[in-house]
C-alpha cells in the first residue's frame, strides 16, 4: 500500500518560505515569463535576487518586507548537523559543491541537496517508458548483472547528501540505488530490476501537478499504457515524499509545470554478482543496506578510502567519462 509522507520539520522550515516567496514572486510580476523554468529549484537568496531583478522598482519594498518576515516553522531554522566530509579532492563540481557543504559541518539539508542536484551532469533516460533525465548512484540491475554505477565513486560527498535526504525523510527505509531525475515524464510501468521491497520517492521542487499516478482500482485517474486504461491514485510530489512498490504497482507520471526534480531510493533485484568492494563503498557513501548486503569482517574505512583515493587523486579520463556502469 503506497504511503505519502511529509518532509521533517527540517526541510519544510526551508521548502515551506521558498514556496511562499516563489507563489509571491509570481502574483507581483507583470510578466513571469522572466522567470526561469527551473526557479523551482531557487533558494530564498535566489528568489530575492529574482525579485530584484525582475520586480517594478514600487512593488519591490513589498516583497522585501514579506520576506523578513516569513515566520519559521514550527520553530525551525532548518539547520541540522551534516555527515563528515569525504576530505578528498573532487573532481566534479556536484562533488565539489557536496564536500564544500559537508565541510561545514551543518546547514540546510535541504538546500545543500537541492544546490547539488541542480549542478550534476544528467544523461537522457534511455528507458522507452521515460522521456527526461536522469542522473543514478549506487548499485544497477539490467538483463541479470549487478553492478556499481561509475558516477558512484566520483560522487561519495554528494551521494552522503542525498543519502541523509533519505534517512531524514524515512529513517527505516533500505536501499541500494540513487537516481535524481529531472523533467523525467514515465509512462505507466513497473521497475521489474527492482526487488519487491518499498522505494522512496522526494520531491526537490516546487513544481505544479507532476503527480505520482500509482495504479488502484478504487483510484479517480486515468493512464494508459499499450492501449489499456488502467485506474490509479495520485499523489503529490512537490515537497513531498512517497513510498511505494515499484516492483509490483503500476505507476506513471502526470504533466506537471515548470522544473521537476525528484529523488529515488530503491534496492536492485538481485545481490547475486555484487563484489564486496562495492558493498563496502555503499557503506562509506551512506546507503542504508537491506540485510545482508553489507560486506562484514573487513576494516571497511580503510579499505573504501583507499579506494576513494584512486579515483579522486586521478581525474577521470575521456574513456572513463563515457562509461556509465562498473561491473
Amino acid at each position: 500500500m503506497p504511503l505519502a509522507l511529509e518532509l521533517p520539520v527540517h526541510m519544510q522550515a526551508v521548502a515551506l518560505e521558498e514556496m511562499a516567496l516563489l507563489k509571491l514572486l509570481k502574483d507581483m510580476l507583470h510578466d513571469q515569463t522572466q522567470l526561469p523554468a527551473d526557479v523551482t529549484l531557487a533558494t530564498r537568496n535566489e528568489l530575492i535576487e529574482m525579485a530584484q531583478k525582475h520586480m517594478h522598482p514600487e512593488d519591490l519594498p513589498y516583497f522585501l518586507r514579506c520576506a523578513d518576515m516569513q515566520p519559521t516553522f514550527e520553530d525551525h531554522d532548518g539547520i541540522i548537523d551534516f555527515p563528515l566530509p569525504v576530505g578528498l579532492q573532487p573532481c566534479t563540481v556536484a562533488e565539489e559543491l557536496a564536500e564544500q557543504h559537508l565541510q561545514e559541518g551543518s546547514g540546510s539539508l535541504w538546500n545543500a541537496a537541492r544546490m547539488v542536484a541542480r549542478t550534476l551532469q544528467f544523461e537522457n533516460d534511455p528507458r522507452d517508458i521515460a522521456n527526461g533525465c536522469t542522473f543514478r548512484l549506487g548499485l544497477f540491475c539490467k538483463g541479470g548483472i549487478t553492478g556499481l554505477a561509475k558516477s558512484s565513486t566520483h560522487h561519495v560527498a554528494a551521494s552522503r547528501l542525498f543519502n541523509q535526504v533519505v534517512r531524514e525523510v524515512a529513517p527505516d527505509h533500505t536501499w541500494t540505488s540513487l537516481s535524481i531525475s529531472v523533467d523525467n515524464g514515465t509512462t505507466p510501468h513497473v521497475d521489474s530490476n527492482n526487488t519487491s521491497e518499498t522505494s522512496l520517492l522526494v520531491g526537490l521542487t516546487h513544481h505544479s501537478a507532476g503527480h505520482l499516478w500509482i495504479q488502484d482500482n478504487s483510484g479517480d485517474t486515468w493512464m494508459e499504457a499499450s492501449g489499456v486504461k488502467y485506474l490509479g491514485t495520485t499523489y503529490a510530489t512537490a515537497r513531498r515524499a512517497v513510498l511505494f512498490n515499484s516492483r509490483l504497482c503500476l505507476h506513471g507520471t502526470l504533466p506537471w509545470q515548470g522544473t521537476r526534480c525528484v529523488l529515488l531510493a530503491y534496492t536492485v533485484g538481485s545481490r547475486a554478482g555484487v563484489r564486496d568492494d562495492h558493498a563496502r563503498h555503499l557503506e562509506e557513501a551512506g546507503y542504508q543496506l537491506p540485510s545482508g548486503w553489507g560486506k562484514r569482517g573487513h576494516d571497511v574505512h580503510t579499505t573504501v578510502q583507499r579506494r576513494l583515493e584512486h579515483y579522486f587523486n586521478d581525474t577521470p579520463s575521456r574513456a572513463d567519462a563515457a562509461e556509465c556502469w562498473e561491473i
